[in-house]
């Protein structure tokens, strides 16, 4: 819940622009791309926090 609560004012900004930009551009191949890109850099700090937990 903490890292919800941290993330969430840096996440918001980020994906309006990614959207709006995404909404703007006729590109289809690079709006994918930008979209790949942000799921991909919003997974890996929640991956990692998964793997290096040890289990009880």
């Amino acid at each position: 819940m903490l890292l919800g609560l941290v993330w969430t004012p840096c996440v918001g900004p980020v994906m309006g622009v990614t959207l709006t930009l995404a909404n703007q551009s006729g590109h289809l191949p690079q709006v994918a791309m930008s979209m790949l890109l942000l799921v991909l850099a919003l997974a890996f700090p929640i991956t990692l926090l998964v793997i290096s937990q040890k289990p009880h």
